[in-house]
C-alpha cells in the first residue's frame, strides 16, 4: 500500500510538471523572446514546486511521516532532473527556434527583393541585348 501511494503520488506529480513544461514549452515558442520566456519559466516552476508541496503535505496527513521523507526525497530528485531538463529544453527551442523564425524572415525578405529586382530588371536586359 505504502509502495503504491508513493508511485501513484510521484506519477501524479510527474504528470503535472509534464504538462506545464509543454505549456511553457509552448508558450516560449509563441512568445519567441528571452525575457518573457524566462519570467513565464520561473512563475511555472515556483507554481510547480508549490503544487508539489501541497501534495506533499497532503500525503503526509494521509499516510505518515516514513512515506513523506521518501517522497520528498523522490519528489525532489524529480522535480530537480524535470527543471533542468526543462530549462535545457527551453534554452535549445529559443537558442534554435528563434534564429529559424527570425532567419527564414531574413531569407524570404532577400528571396522576395531577388525576384523583384529580376522581374523589374530582366526585361529591360532583354530588350537591350536584342
Amino acid at each position: 500500500v505504502v509502495v503504491v501511494v508513493v508511485v501513484v503520488v510521484v506519477v501524479v506529480v510527474v504528470v503535472v510538471v509534464v504538462v506545464v513544461v509543454v505549456v511553457v514549452v509552448a508558450v516560449a515558442v509563441v512568445v519567441g523572446g528571452g525575457g518573457g520566456v524566462v519570467i513565464v519559466f520561473v512563475v511555472v516552476v515556483v507554481v510547480v514546486i508549490v503544487v508539489v508541496v501541497v501534495v506533499v503535505v497532503v500525503v503526509a496527513v494521509v499516510v505518515g511521516v516514513v512515506i513523506v521523507v521518501v517522497l520528498v526525497a523522490a519528489t525532489g530528485v524529480v522535480m530537480v532532473v524535470v527543471i533542468v531538463t526543462a530549462a535545457a529544453v527551453i534554452r535549445a527551442i529559443v537558442v534554435v527556434v528563434v534564429p529559424i523564425l527570425t532567419e527564414n524572415k531574413i531569407l524570404n525578405y532577400y528571396y522576395s527583393l531577388s525576384i523583384y529586382s529580376a522581374a523589374t530588371s530582366s526585361p529591360p536586359n532583354v530588350f537591350r541585348s536584342q
